[in-house]
């Protein structure tokens, strides 16, 4: 019997990281604070979703996270858009061919390269660590259950 490694985990790895759009669904105002650290939390329960973003600091706000690519993505908020470029520096992989089970994990830098209205003049940087966990052994089946979470910390300046 051969086990392979789902191509759907190591796919949904790579732009989930920051994991990480469309019209948020509520926010909350955007904070008064114009500097200081900011909290991203991404999580995605579903390959066939927009991930949510949670924004705590001066972004305060839910939203969604739209992939532009494998190192860009999109946080679009009520208030405005934050663009976020992410490079990799470590990752690891594992995969049990027997529970069908497998992680992938990744963290590095992210910087903060442009916004748009309440955030046009948007500037940070910082490290993200993002975790996913999947169950699925089938190359042509979504796996189930799938379970995306990223953390983003650092200073920004708005």
């Amino acid at each position: 019997m051969s086990h392979r490694r789902p191509l759907v985990l190591a796919a949904a790895a790579v732009p989930a990281a920051i994991g990480l759009t469309g019209i948020a669904a509520a926010a909350a105002p955007t904070n008064s604070r114009s500097s200081g650290t900011e909290h991203f939390i991404v999580l995605r329960t579903s390959l066939k979703s927009d991930p949510t973003i949670i924004a705590r600091g001066p972004v305060h706000a839910r939203g969604k996270d739209v992939i532009v690519s494998g190192r860009l993505e999109r946080f679009v908020f009520p208030d405005g858009v934050v663009i976020v470029r992410h490079h990799p520096t470590e990752h690891r992989d594992r995969f049990d061919p027997v529970t069908c089970y497998g992680r992938h994990t990744e963290s590095g830098p992210y910087t903060i390269v442009g916004g748009t209205k309440a955030y046009a003049n948007v500037a940070g940087h910082g490290t993200y660590h993002l975790r996913v966990q999947a169950v699925g052994c089938s190359q042509s089946k979504p796996p189930r259950p799938f379970l995306l979470q990223a953390g983003l910390r650092g200073p920004i300046h708005l």
